[in-house]
Formats: structure tokens, sequence, C-alpha cells
């Protein structure tokens, strides 16, 4: 239906802009710093983050490992943070 097909392609362009700005396709050293402060309310910014930290870890520096259990953490608040949603969006549904 058109709907659906007006549905995806708002979802798919939305999931590319997240990773344009969030240093998925270039490295975020080429994004304004508008758009690092942005990208830090998106899941994919902090996969990236974690990415550049797991490639240039030295397991002996605790500064590092603490910096990657912070990605960690938020990875999984917005983790959560969207269970909640769909959970409250099927709720909604169930209800109507």
């Amino acid at each position: 239906t058109r709907d659906c097909k007006t549905s995806a392609f708002l979802l798919h362009t939305a999931a590319l802009i997240v990773c344009l700005i969030s240093g998925a396709f270039l490295p975020a050293y080429y994004l304004g710093n508008t758009a690092k402060e942005v990208a830090a309310f998106t899941p994919v910014y902090w996969y990236v983050q974690a990415n550049s930290l797991i490639r240039g870890l030295q397991f002996s520096d605790p500064v590092m490992l603490l910096d990657l259990f912070k990605c960690f953490g938020m990875q999984l608040v917005f983790g959560a943070a969207f269970y909640i949603l769909a959970a409250a969006l099927q709720c909604q549904r169930e209800e109507q």
C-alpha cells in the first residue's frame, strides 16, 4: 500500500541520516561540533565510538576501558528505551 511505502521510505531516510551524522560513513572529525552534539543522542554514535575505542584499545589503560563501558551502557539505555517505546505502542494498538 501507499502508506506502507511512504513509511518505509521515511524510515530508511531517517536511518541513513542518523548514520551519516553519527560517523558511521565517514570519520567523526570531518563533522562539525553541532553534528557531533546531535549525534550523541543516537545509538549509532555510541556504537561507532565503541568500535573506535576497541580498535585502539590498550587493555592496561583503565580510562579507555571506562570509556568503552560508557559506550556499552549508552547502547543498553537506548535498547531499553526502544523496548519500552515498542511495548507502549503495542499496548496502545491492542486498546484500539
